[in-house]
């Protein structure tokens, strides 16, 4: 997958408009393809997630179910979870503003 799917925004104002809101307009737009950028690590964190937790609590039930465990002896907890969601939030974090160019038109009635 490429590193950039898109660079340049066209924004078209409404004929009666402000500058704050033509500005808080754009400032949407680019959170919107900024968030469009960040899915795939999303979607690859979902899934890598789900297999940690679904591995350690497959081994906590093992744990647990032996003959003779004690609730007092719980399992030890691993890191690799917590660690992994590091690990993407800091992916997600480095994905920037995608757009290089913003075209601002102006309506006309």
């Amino acid at each position: 997958m490429p590193s950039v799917i898109f660079d340049t925004v066209l924004y078209t104002a409404e004929v009666i408009n402000t500058p704050s809101r033509v500005a808080m307009d754009l400032s949407r737009s680019r959170e919107r393809l900024t968030g469009i950028a960040v899915r795939p690590i999303e979607r690859k964190a979902e899934a890598v997630l789900e297999e940690i937790r679904l591995r350690d609590e497959a081994r906590r039930r093992e744990i647990l179910e032996k003959p003779g465990c004690s609730p007092e002896n719980r399992p030890a907890v691993y890191a690799a979870y917590f660690q992994t969601y590091q690990f993407y939030q800091a992916g997600k974090k480095e994905v920037s503003d995608p757009t290089s160019l913003t075209v601002v038109d102006e309506a006309s009635p």
